[in-house]
């Protein structure tokens, strides 16, 4: 869909969404404060959701734009728009850029009762931000974590080479609940192998896509290592006071 609006700058464009710069009026004109503030939206996020975010600053509380600034060099947020409809449908982020370990961790947001029935629009922003974190950037390791749960979307993220690296033991904590997390990491060598077999581009197409995120919740790779791993604390732990 072409962007017939002034006030909208794609940044990234993609095959089914744009990554769009999020400025203060744009953000202002889609009330954005009041996705950040909704408990669905923000379950699986242990930032937002706990305390409110309004839509202009005030005393000793965040607002929407200062959340959305991009104005610095650590970190680098993104609205993610569907082509097909120009709907803003979520956000995704590279934070805690550091030009020191060349890393950064990637985050997403995906908006309740929007077109992401299959998680395949999410998966394809993740691709485009990212590659442009290890082609722009000159990041060396994009990193994140997600909470247990989330293991279809944990599946699937390794078609982009994002693999596991291990079980965040009671990594996830809000309010009462505390649950584990599953940490994950790209490379650039690991990306660079996959960019340069699908013709320099990390994103396969929507097509190849679902095939090979398919495959990969078929094969459930991330939920043996997660079992594997859970598995051998528990006898670690045993041994260790002997029982």
């Amino acid at each position: 869909m072409g962007n017939t609006d002034p006030d909208i700058c794609t940044f990234i464009s993609g095959e089914t969404v744009d990554l769009i710069v999020p400025t203060p009026r744009l953000l202002n004109s889609l009330s954005w404060w009041k996705h950040l503030n909704d408990s669905e939206t923000t379950r699986y996020m242990n930032r937002y959701g706990v305390f409110p975010l309004l839509p202009e600053p005030e005393e000793s509380v965040q607002s929407a734009a200062d959340e959305a600034a991009v104005t610095t060099t650590s970190r680098l947020l993104l609205l993610i728009r569907s082509r097909a409809s120009g709907e803003f449908i979520g956000s995704t982020t590279l934070s805690q850029i550091s030009q020191e370990s060349r890393s950064a961790i990637n985050g997403l947001m995906m908006l309740k009762n929007k077109e992401i029935g299959d998680l395949l629009t999410g998966l394809e922003a993740k691709a485009l931000i990212c590659q442009h974190g290890f082609l722009h950037l000159g990041l060396r390791r994009i990193y994140g974590w997600q909470h247990i749960d989330l293991m279809a979307w944990q599946e699937m993220i390794t078609i982009l080479g994002f693999f596991p690296e291990g079980v965040m033991k009671n990594g996830f904590v809000r309010g009462t609940e505390c649950a584990d997390a599953i940490q994950n990491s790209c490379t650039s060598e690991r990306f660079l192998k996959i960019y340069t077999k699908r013709n320099s581009s990390l994103w396969p197409g929507r097509t190849e896509a679902f095939k090979l995120a398919k495959a990969a919740m078929a094969q459930r790779r991330v939920k043996k290592l997660v079992a594997e791993a859970q598995n051998r604390e528990a006898v670690w732990t045993d041994e260790l006071v002997g029982t």
